[in-house]
């Protein structure tokens, strides 16, 4: 069924159109030697143009869309920025049309999945690359190449970046386990997000329970399974933000899991991260800013930060990234995966690094504009 049909509001949700007359503590024209001087300033410059691109549900035959969606809006009305929404699910005419109506200076990409399947959130900036009109966050190669696991290591090892060791049962194939890899050993799909298919079971201790995680992972996800030595240790996750060439990384912040039961296996489930009513959602929290300095050292922090912007070049990043990583008890790092286009809630892991680093949720996501409007000034 497609969009048109599920949804009777016009096709594009205009939600508002202000005049760049919103006075904001960073607006430079607020240096101005006289209120005429602002006015004149303010009415004179152009009114750039926002459409912030989302997948939507419609359970019941009811739209419903993530906070994410609301929260950046809501910074980019205050910030003076004339904004519209464009939501999507099935129909890529839907997208095309969308985008040729609004005529928007920057696309905000928020697009996560499409048909119910987060592997073609690169298919769909595919389509908005075709358009030649800015957008912010990963290109459709980048995106692609974060989102597979078994070649985004690939290219950690190209350059030099440490990971765990791994192997790939692929469709069809029986699991065989290399040489040199000892148990316990994590299992997870080569291509999915936000911890999908990871739970408890995903830490195999012995060849009976690694046989039957990646059994059910085949049949279940219908994709190809990694499996990798089971970091044990300290979970952190770095975010980045600028291009690749100016990366730079924000104040880390810790998955804390001093409220884990005992014995249970210390890894970010998707039940833990989505099921708010679970005992592993309750118990998981976070460790960041005074409180996280007060238990790493200043120098380990940098060597995150610096494995963090290497990352972030390796993958092409552009305007803001997560990179999840572990570190064991001798204090070795392994990068786990990177994340371009995180979540990007107002009370999501991205901006508490922020918040820690000095910088505001609206100037986090005003920043990320700010940047791809300036990359697509020297035609990069």
């Amino acid at each position: 069924m497609s969009d048109t049909q599920l949804n009777s509001r016009p096709e594009l949700q205009k939600i508002s159109s202000r005049k760049m007359d919103v006075q904001t503590p960073s607006s430079p024209v607020l240096n101005s030697s006289g209120d005429g001087d602002v006015k004149k300033n303010l009415l004179s410059k152009p009114v750039t143009k926002i459409l912030i691109l989302f997948y939507q549900e419609y359970p019941n035959q009811i739209p419903t869309h993530d906070e994410v969606v609301d929260n950046v809006e809501e910074v980019l009305i205050s910030r003076g920025y004339q904004v519209a929404l464009l939501p999507i699910n099935q129909s890529i005419d839907k997208i095309t049309n969308g985008i040729r109506e609004a005529k928007p200076d920057l696309i905000f990409n928020l697009v996560e999945t499409f048909r119910n399947n987060d592997r073609f959130d690169s298919n769909v900036t595919a389509l908005i690359e075709m358009f030649r009109i800015p957008f912010t966050g990963a290109t459709s190669g980048g995106l692609f190449l974060s989102g597979d696991k078994h070649v985004s290591k690939k290219i950690f090892d190209f350059h030099r970046i440490s990971y765990a060791d791994f192997f790939v049962v692929r469709v069809g194939q029986d699991v065989a386990v290399p040489k040199g890899f000892t148990y316990p050993l994590f299992v997870k799909p080569v291509r999915e997000d936000a911890s999908i298919g990871i739970d408890d079971n995903s830490v195999a201790n012995n060849y009976e329970s690694l046989v039957k995680k990646v059994k059910e992972l085949h049949e279940t996800l219908g994709g190809d399974v990694m499996v990798e030595e089971f970091i044990d240790g300290r979970e952190f996750y770095v975010s980045v933000i600028g291009d690749d060439g100016n990366a730079k990384p924000l104040s880390i912040v810790e998955l804390d899991f001093s409220k884990w039961p005992a014995g249970k296996p210390k890894i970010y489930s998707n039940k833990a991260k989505i099921d708010e009513k679970s005992e592993e959602f309750k118990k998981i929290d976070f460790n960041y800013g005074q409180d996280l300095k007060k238990t790493l050292p200043e120098e380990i922090q940098k060597k995150m930060g610096d494995l963090a912007v290497k990352v972030a070049r390796a993958l092409d990043v552009r305007d803001y990234a997560r990179i999840d990583m572990r570190m064991d008890n001798d204090g070795k790092l392994y990068v786990l995966e990177a994340n371009l286009n995180p979540y990007l809630a107002r009370e999501d892991i991205m901006s508490m690094a922020a918040q820690a680093s000095g910088i505001s949720y609206d100037e986090l996501v005003d920043g990320i504009v700010k940047s791809a409007l300036a990359r697509q000034k020297v035609r990069v």
